[in-house]
């Protein structure tokens, strides 16, 4: 009699341990299911306030523009738009030192997500005045020995199926300006940036200001045409801000899609009504998407 009980709790364990691996290889594979799924793919991250954007190649090559605050959950929805446990990032570009942009960038180095660090010259030169967000970025980049790499002078940036174009800054970095004003305000020298895609593009503007989009129209435009600029789709500057996305500038990309990258019912009123009217002055059969109402707005490009 024994031994028929032994013999049946060996039975139960084993058929008990059965399902146990099996849940689990069913929760690895589900968690998983999108890994070596690459796509061409552009995401603008729904993290609240703050601007965080996921770019990703078929070769499964991966740029992350911005983290979002401190905590921002980033990695979490960059798992959710790919469908994949695991995440690298090839490249990380911070637009300019701000905390809405930056604050989750050293918990993603400290964790070896990142392989390299690409910003506006905010990292070469350390003010007595910076955040200890920005403080503790340049030290976790120290002790990991993250290379890093400044776009001012050097703006070609080879992403095999996507172009990547620094349009903004392109003279001597900011920071020079900043450690002798204490005025210079960051946004006026964040991170501007065309992806292009074979016939389609996108169009980067951190939170350069309408003062910043009025250089570049002098930069790269002439009166009749401004093929340099002109995009599908632009995220508009600084959350929908009304300092940014100009109409000049909004005639000149000439978009058809407008993102909003900014939290459910901020402080700041992000977007702006002024912007969001400038918007549709331009051109009133563009779409506005927010990030805050679709949640993640992924353009998968064939």
């Amino acid at each position: 009699m024994k031994d028929l009980y032994y013999k049946y709790n060996i039975f139960y364990l084993i058929v008990g341990l059965f399902i146990i691996v099996n849940i689990c290889l069913g929760i690895f594979l589900y968690i998983n299911r999108g890994c070596n799924a690459h796509r061409d793919m552009v995401t603008f991250l729904n993290i609240g306030q703050g601007d965080a954007m996921y770019i990703e190649n078929k070769l499964g090559k991966s740029i992350l523009i911005d983290t979002g605050n401190k905590d921002s959950g980033v990695l979490k929805q960059i798992q959710r738009v790919t469908s994949c446990y695991k995440v690298h990032i090839n490249s990380l570009i911070l637009t300019h030192p701000d905390q809405d942009h930056i604050g989750e960038a050293t918990n993603l180095i400290q964790k070896g997500f990142v392989d390299q660090v690409v910003h506006n010259g905010f990292l070469n030169m350390n003010q007595q005045k910076e955040s200890q967000t920005e403080n503790d970025l340049e030290k976790v980049i120290q002790t990991k020995h993250m290379p890093t790499r400044d776009i001012v002078g050097n703006p070609n940036y080879d992403f095999k199926n996507l172009t990547v174009n620094f349009l903004y800054p392109t003279t001597t970095p900011y920071m020079d300006k900043k450690g002798k004003s204490k005025s210079v305000d960051d946004n006026d020298y964040s991170i501007v940036l065309k992806l292009v895609h074979n016939n389609f593009s996108f169009m980067l503007t951190g939170d350069a200001p309408i003062k910043a989009e009025k250089e570049m129209i002098k930069q790269y435009c002439s009166e009749d045409s401004c093929p340099i600029l002109q995009s599908n789709v632009l995220k508009l500057g600084h959350h929908g801000s009304k300092n940014s996305s100009g109409i000049d500038f909004l005639n000149k990309v000439n978009a058809q899609d407008y993102i909003v990258s900014a939290g459910l019912n901020n402080k700041y009123h992000h977007p702006n009504e002024e912007t969001l009217y400038r918007v549709y002055l331009n051109k009133k059969a563009s779409r506005v998407r927010e990030t805050s109402v679709e949640g993640n707005i992924v353009y998968v490009l064939e």
